[in-house]
């Protein structure tokens, strides 16, 4: 229904949904929209790519793809993620102080973890931002992960895990409906 490349500085023409890496294949912009890409290479909000990052960059005469598994359209929204639990998800929203630790093999964690694609330097990137709720008892942060030159690469697939399967049931509805 389309390719999932995350974690990769996929290519276009400025300004366009094709070019560079491909020819002919776009960019995913619909929920229902099929034979296209989806790729993004994240970045946590308050570290964005900088000079000498792996992702992100443009390349001559091409820019950076940055799709938004949250919103394809464009803007911000809400991840739905597939995390594998562990010391780095805590029910803490300071980092640095122990939580109680989440148990089960994977979680998803509703409403705090958002994305946008931003611009920085001429990097593009899916910014991704935590939205704590200090009320609820459920994980409020996911723990510091290194970024050095290479973002959130470790866990761009996770991140957007839930979002991603639920494009591709809208993108397989919208080819069966068209065939």
């Amino acid at each position: 229904m389309s390719a999932i490349i995350p974690g990769a500085s996929f290519q276009v023409a400025p300004g366009k949904d094709v070019g560079g890496t491909t020819q002919n294949m776009p960019v995913c912009r619909a929920a229902d929209q099929f034979g296209c890409v989806i790729t993004y290479a994240t970045f946590p909000a308050a570290e964005p790519p900088h000079a000498g990052s792996n992702f992100g960059r443009p390349g001559a005469g091409t820019e950076s793809v940055c799709t938004n598994p949250a919103a394809l359209a464009g803007g911000s929204g809400v991840l739905s993620s597939a995390l594998p639990a562990g010391d780095w998800v805590t029910t803490t929203p300071d980092t640095t102080t122990p939580g109680t630790m989440i148990t089960t093999p994977f979680v998803d964690l509703p409403g705090l973890i958002s994305s946008e694609c931003a611009v920085a330097d001429g990097y593009n990137y899916p910014a991704i931002s935590m939205n704590p709720d200090p009320a609820d008892p459920r994980a409020d942060n996911i723990a510091e992960i290194p970024v050095d030159n290479w973002g959130w690469r470790n866990v761009d697939l996770n991140l957007a895990m839930r979002s991603l399967l639920a494009s591709v049931e809208s993108q397989t509805a919208a080819y069966r409906a068209a065939h």
